[in-house]
C-alpha cells in the first residue's frame, strides 16, 4: 500500500480518484490547489510514494507546483494528470526526474497501469 499526494481541483474527478487509489489499495492525501499542496509538502512528502498532478490547477501551474515540491524531495516521483498534451510540462519540469503521464479523462486501469510503473511493490 502507498501514500499518494492526489493534486486536483475538480472537486468530483478528486473524489473519483481517491476511490479509485483507494479500490487499488492505496491511500490518498488530498490537496484542491497547488497553495494547498505545497503547505501540505512540507510535512508529508517524506511518506509519499508519488505526487498525481493536474497540470491545470487555478492558482499555480501544476509543473510549478512540481518543482517547489521537488526542492523539498528531489527524487519524487510524480504523475502528471491533464487533458492536454503534456509531454512540454514534463520536459520543463526536468526530464530527468520519475514522471509519468495520465492523460484525462481516465479509467481505474489506466491509473493503475501507471502507478505500477512508479510506485515500488510493497
Amino acid at each position: 500500500m502507498a501514500q499518494i499526494l492526489l493534486i486536483e481541483d475538480e472537486p468530483l474527478i478528486r473524489m473519483l480518484a481517491v476511490d479509485m487509489l483507494e479500490v487499488l489499495g492505496h491511500t490518498a492525501i488530498e490537496a484542491g490547489d497547488g497553495a494547498e499542496a505545497l503547505a501540505l509538502s512540507r510535512d508529508v512528502l517524506d511518506g509519499v510514494s508519488v505526487a498525481i498532478v493536474d497540470l491545470g490547477l487555478p492558482d499555480l501551474p501544476g509543473e510549478e507546483v512540481v518543482r517547489r515540491m521537488r526542492l523539498i524531495r528531489p527524487d519524487l516521483p510524480v504523475i502528471v494528470a491533464s487533458g492536454a498534451d503534456a509531454a512540454a510540462a514534463i520536459v520543463r519540469m526536468g526530464g530527468d526526474k520519475p514522471v509519468a503521464i495520465l492523460e484525462k479523462p481516465y479509467q481505474m486501469r489506466d491509473l493503475e497501469r501507471v502507478l505500477d510503473g512508479l510506485v515500488p511493490a510493497v
